[in-house]
């Protein structure tokens, strides 16, 4: 029993350590195509997006025409988003549509109480319809000939992309906020658009393989879950 338990346990942790190589295979790619050349024209995010910050949530809103689902600081990771657990808001019509994500919209993170988390952010890939988000979330919408929404999650998140809203967060309350003025300010280099094209490619692919092993790791760990309960149960042989 104990050796069944173990294969199924070491296969979850190899899947487990493939995505963090993944992961890291990732930031390579990036770093080796971008961050080694300093020769890119420069600009920053203002001129080269349009940025929008989200609705509050109030209880005052229970009165609103529309219901429609929202992203939270919660649903944005670094380079991911968690669609787990999705809730509701009812907005004006108006509101819906200011604040209606697209696919490839860059959702970038306002507040939070870790300094370090602010401004991390993710691309919006268009999972679930009429969907908007909080106001502890910027979005940041490309003009796709200038900058591939791809690139620029992946600049906002690298080491030199984060240092300006790091380093323009202020504190209140044991809140760390960014406004839309600090995301507009970021600097942006602007390389070649067809090699942050190529680029959005094998990121794309990566993504592909990262998505089977996590359905994979899913399983895995229905297996695990099964094969203990069983053995508990006396039921393995």
């Amino acid at each position: 029993i104990a050796a069944i338990l173990d294969k199924a346990d070491e296969l979850r942790t190899r899947r487990r350590h493939a995505l963090l190589q993944l992961g890291a295979l990732t930031q390579s790619v990036f770093h080796t195509m971008f961050e080694l050349s300093e020769k890119w024209p420069l600009s920053n995010v203002g001129l080269l997006a349009e940025v929008v910050g989200g609705v509050q949530v109030s209880s005052k809103r229970e009165s609103l025409p529309v219901e429609v689902p929202y992203l939270r600081v919660a649903n944005v990771h670094r380079g991911s988003l968690d669609l787990e657990e999705i809730k509701t808001m009812r907005v004006t019509s108006k509101e819906l549509s200011r604040v209606r994500l697209r696919a490839d919209d860059v959702l970038i993170v306002e507040g939070h109480g870790n300094p370090t988390e602010i401004g991390r952010c993710a691309r919006w890939t268009g999972e679930i319809d009429d969907c908007v988000y909080q106001n502890h979330l910027i979005r940041a919408r490309f003009g796709e000939q200038v900058i591939n929404s791809t690139y620029a999650e992946h600049h906002l998140n690298s080491s030199k992309g984060r240092r300006h809203l790091v380093k323009s967060g202020k504190t209140t309350s044991g809140l760390n906020t960014i406004s839309t003025s600090n995301v507009k300010d970021c600097p942006m280099p602007i390389p070649p658009i067809e090699l942050q094209r190529e680029f959005a490619n094998r990121i794309a692919a990566i993504d592909r393989v990262k998505n089977q092993f996590r359905s994979q790791l899913t399983d895995l760990d229905t297996l695990f879950a099964s094969l203990g309960n069983r053995a508990f149960n006396g039921e393995l042989r």
